[in-house]
């Protein structure tokens, strides 16, 4: 990932999208945001249905002693009325930027895509309330009486040129990679799993993928300085836009 990284961020800066300019720890962290969404997503291997519980609900049941500590991200993504999408990757190691400030709040999220778009004709007294609430969060900056947001912001095209580059990277150095460490923990936790539950082995061995492939590869760029909790002031480092035009 590091290499990663570090081949390609220049590559990613000439894609062109609002924001490019940004710092450069700013785009390392967009651009490893990018690759580790990719790496959540990707589907490597069939698993068994979720299992119905007792009450009728789809899930598996097992107890923890704690929750796992290594898990340091939240992710989300929501969408505007004109179908904008507005994604959170919240470091929750003291990060900036909660998906909790706009989830389930459809106006903030429709008043923030419309400052991404340059769309600022029409904000009542009520949204410019609102928009000192972005400000003050730091998701919105205002410059000369004119608002600006401080993430980077994708056409759909560029965003797709982004993501190819983390998909060939992921397919070319790290799918073998995790496909062995899905056999791993299948074997390892089928040796201690009564009969009567092996058809649930496959499902909980990858409820931990996330940690393993995303969380503590991240906590290691971090150890290493690739990626820095030295926030800039005015730019967020892990929510982005992609504008749907």
């Amino acid at each position: 990932m590091e290499a990663f990284i570090n081949s390609k961020i220049a590559e990613y800066k000439n894609i062109g999208f609002v924001g490019n300019d940004f710092s450069d720890n700013t785009l390392r962290w967009q651009l490893s945001t990018v690759l580790f969404r990719m790496i959540k997503d990707k589907d490597y291997g069939s698993t068994n249905d979720t299992p119905k519980t007792g009450w009728g609900e789809n899930a598996y049941l097992w107890c923890v002693e704690k929750l796992n500590e290594k898990h340091i991200f939240n992710y989300c993504g929501v969408d505007s009325k004109r179908a904008d999408r507005l994604y959170f990757f919240d470091y929750l190691k003291g990060g900036k930027g909660d998906h909790h400030d706009f989830f389930g709040n459809e106006r903030y999220i429709n008043i923030f895509c419309d400052i991404c778009r340059g769309d600022m004709t029409s904000f009542s007294e009520y949204d410019l309330e609102a928009i000192a609430e972005m400000i003050k969060k730091g998701y919105v900056i205002k410059e000369d009486n004119i608002y600006r947001a401080s993430v980077p912001i994708y056409t759909l095209d560029q965003y797709q040129t982004t993501m190819n580059m983390a998909k060939e990277f992921i397919e070319d150095e790290l799918a073998a990679i995790i496909q062995e460490m899905d056999k791993i923990a299948v074997r390892i936790l089928d040796s201690h799993t009564p009969k009567h539950l092996q058809s649930q082995v496959e499902g909980i061995a990858g409820m931990d993928k996330f940690v393993n492939t995303v969380c503590i590869p991240a906590a290691i760029l971090i150890d290493r300085q690739v990626l820095g909790t030295e926030w800039h002031a005015l730019e967020m480092p892990t929510t982005y836009v992609v504008l749907n035009r």
